[in-house]
């Protein structure tokens, strides 16, 4: 939990725009012997923008395209090979503020 309270205290969404943004996402990634990769990197349809990677996780936006939203979690798996686990930020707000 202190991890999730740092994360949250940086406020990793707060310069990214609100308007067109269906859910902010942090996707949790072993990045152990991967490739560093650069960003921003949005998907084809647009309904998806990764736009900072760390050490174990990738933040990102999704948008409604063509009333479906973009998912970071089956992305990223395709792109680097390996398991992902992605949660809504609401999702880890809520557990900090429960539990922190």
């Amino acid at each position: 939990l202190p991890y999730l309270t740092e994360l949250v205290t940086a406020d990793p969404f707060v310069s990214m725009p609100s308007e067109d943004v269906y859910d902010y996402s942090i996707t949790f990634i072993d990045m152990r012997g991967l490739d560093r990769l650069n960003t921003p990197m949005d998907t084809a349809r647009g309904d998806l923008k990764i736009f900072r990677f760390t050490s174990g996780e990738a933040f990102s936006i999704s948008r409604m395209v063509n009333s479906r939203a973009g998912h970071a979690g089956p992305f990223l798996e395709k792109l680097l090979g390996v398991p992902v686990t992605t949660r809504v930020w609401n999702t880890i707000l809520r557990l900090v503020r429960k539990y922190a």
